[in-house]
């Protein structure tokens, strides 16, 4: 009966710790190597030694520093593809091969300007530029209408001269906002619209001159300052070939309509 009695009680003792048993955890599996793409850039001591090897060329045209400013960044990175090309080109041309890295390098400078300046002005800064046109031209128009009134005895007030000015200054503004507008955005090509201009410097000057050697003091306090200022206007805002062109324009209409230039003698 003892004998029984322990072997139930070693049973029993035996049972929970059966019971209680977990596997031991599994090890863990090894890392995947890394996918990444690899690393094409090279190093300033990967450029020298391609620099060793395939010929004599200046660091400057590689974007390596020099000793003098070795803390500034290069202003050209090539990329690996490039690089190898330009090398293979001195290779097998020699001088040519340096002529191509200069093309490359001026090449990438131009187009970094190129981005700067064709930088296009807002709608906005595109008025403020006519208005700023019209301005000194307007003072012209001013000036021109008090000298004529004056020249001949007649007065004029500053409501009629405002006057005046209103029904002027829109017409030149609108001018000044069609010549002004970039190349991008014009209404016509440069050499039509300078050509456009030639043509109205000329018959504007024609009529200008005369309006003042024959035509009747009113007439000419009337229409006299508006086509001498847009005269004026049509001959700054012409290349100069173009306004050398008109003025001799205007001297050759002048004298084949039997205008009267005794006044062109007199300041001869």
């Amino acid at each position: 009966m003892t004998t029984q009695k322990a072997r139930l009680r070693t049973k029993s003792s035996e049972g929970p710790s059966a019971a209680s048993w977990s596997p031991s955890p599994s090890p863990p599996l090894p890392s995947s190597p890394s996918t990444r793409a690899p690393d094409l850039t090279l190093s300033h001591a990967d450029r020298r030694k391609l620099l060793e090897q395939h010929g004599p060329m200046r660091p400057s045209e590689l974007g390596l520093p020099n000793g003098k400013d070795m803390v500034k960044d290069p202003m050209v990175v090539f990329s690996p593809e490039e690089l190898e090309r330009l090398v293979q080109q001195q290779r097998l041309a020699g001088s040519e091969g340096t002529d191509a890295v200069k093309e490359a390098i001026n090449g990438e400078r131009l187009e970094e300007e190129l981005e700067e300046v064709e930088e296009e002005l807002m709608l906005w800064e595109e008025v403020v530029n006519a208005i700023l046109w019209t301005i000194p031209f307007g003072f012209l128009f001013t000036g021109m209408d008090y000298a004529v009134h004056a020249q001949f005895g007649q007065e004029l007030v500053p409501p009629e001269e405002l006057t005046h000015l209103l029904d002027f200054l829109p017409a030149l503004l609108l001018l000044n906002f069609i010549v002004s507008r970039p190349s991008s955005r014009a209404l016509l090509p440069s050499t039509i619209l300078q050509s456009a201009l030639t043509v109205l410097s000329i018959s504007v000057g024609i009529s200008t001159i005369h309006t003042c050697t024959s035509e009747g003091y009113l007439r000419v306090i009337s229409r006299a300052p508006a086509l001498g200022v847009v005269w004026c206007w049509t001959i700054v805002r012409l290349e100069l070939g173009w306004s050398v062109l008109a003025l001799a324009g205007v001297g050759l209409g002048v004298w084949m309509t039997g205008g009267d230039i005794q006044w062109l003698k007199g300041l001869v």
